[in-house]
């Protein structure tokens, strides 16, 4: 799982993921087990990450809590 932000450094990206998701996709991958998600103004900062450790935590575990 990749996610990424819109804010400061992170706002320049987007072109780069698009890409790093393309070939993964043309690779197989796939929603079971890839997942690109971006966070409309959000920064990279512990705070913007505690708000959401959550979401790769089940994806990679599968388990809510």
């Amino acid at each position: 799982m990749k996610t990424y932000e819109t804010e400061t450094l992170d706002s320049l990206y987007e072109p780069f993921q698009l890409l790093a998701d393309s070939i993964l996709i043309s690779g197989g991958y796939e929603e079971s087990n890839f997942m690109s998600i971006k966070f409309e103004g959000k920064d990279h900062s512990e705070k913007s990450w505690a708000e959401r450790l959550h979401i790769p935590l089940v994806f990679l575990t599968g388990k809510e809590k």
